[in-house]
């Protein structure tokens, strides 16, 4: 089997979670590759358009990517522009600029890809988050996963079969400030939306910065507040030592977004002394979560190999 994932540049989690999966894949000896694509929906099925969107998306890609190489210290690169190029948490990624699918080659979508792009044979549909279209743009013969369970669609996989992966980079997100803190940020993201959002926030809005202006944000505020629910932003700003709190929406609590398997360790679900106590409290208990990560991973990928063996191959 050869594995070919399509998906943008790392600068995103999800984005980041794809090439966790190509890393994997790759380590157990598949010829796996990531095809890169511009971020954000892409809906099209046609080959024309599609060169057309590569030669405008590689255009910006390569430019960037030679500045990095040619200025790797340069201040410029810490612009949010440059996530993705100057800092690659997920490294050794193997990448194609010209998709060669055969009849062995099994092609990674996510939900945020309409139809089958590449033309493959065989589909993996991975949904990373809510499907973005309605039913008729994904296949109904692919094979399918959800990331979480609350992401899931019970018509496309009615078993809900899940593949769930984590890549946090704890070189890069750590506390580093054991001093006295004070102030907050923000982090807003898919909530961008929200009619609850603050008319003026009283501190910056790391979205946009890059991943080593986040770290330094991070670990000097006392409190992050999170109007994006479903970040793993919430989860990194607790491993450099900021509160992170995410603000539930009108009648929601902490499993209408994290399941009720789940505990949400580190992290104040609500702006109450409750939630943030309860935030202080199972810190230690987030760490040792993520300490178990590693083993996780490559628990998740034998799955998703064998599923794969088992759908395709008949193995």
């Amino acid at each position: 089997m050869k594995f070919l994932i399509v998906a943008p540049r790392q600068h995103s989690g999800g984005a980041i979670i794809q090439h966790m999966l190509c890393k994997l894949l790759m380590d157990r000896g598949y010829d796996a590759k990531v095809f890169y694509v511009h971020s954000g929906a892409i809906k099209t099925t046609s080959y024309w358009n599609l060169f057309l969107q590569q030669i405008r998306f590689l255009r910006h890609d390569l430019t960037k990517a030679a500045k990095v190489k040619l200025f790797p210290k340069a201040k410029f690169l810490k612009k949010e522009r440059y996530n993705g190029y100057s800092y690659l948490p997920v490294k050794g990624c193997k990448r194609t600029f010209i998709p060669v699918i055969d009849d062995d080659t099994i092609v990674v979508y996510s939900e945020g890809i309409y139809g089958n792009l590449l033309h493959a044979k065989k589909i993996v549909r991975w949904l990373l988050f809510f499907k973005l279209y309605d039913i008729d743009a994904y296949e109904k013969d692919a094979l399918y996963f959800t990331y979480h369970e609350l992401f899931n669609d019970e018509k496309l996989n009615p078993s809900g079969r899940k593949l769930y992966l984590q890549a946090l980079d704890e070189d890069m997100w750590k506390q580093t400030n054991f001093d006295e803190r004070s102030g907050c940020c923000y982090i807003v993201h898919k909530g961008r939306d929200r009619a609850d959002l603050p008319k003026k926030f009283d501190g910056p809005v790391i979205d946009k910065l890059s991943k080593h202006e986040i770290a330094e944000i991070l670990n000097q505020k006392k409190y992050c507040y999170c109007y994006d629910t479903y970040t793993t932003y919430s989860l990194i700003a607790a491993m450099c030592g900021c509160i992170p709190i995410v603000m539930l929406e009108d009648g929601k609590t902490r499993t209408d977004y994290i399941g009720a398997e789940e505990e949400g360790y580190g992290i104040a679900w609500g702006n109450t002394p409750e939630a943030i106590e309860y935030a202080l409290a199972t810190r230690e208990k987030m760490f040792e979560r993520i300490h178990k990560m590693h083993k996780e991973n490559d628990d998740a990928v034998d799955s998703f190999i064998t599923e794969c063996k088992r759908y395709f191959h008949m193995v």
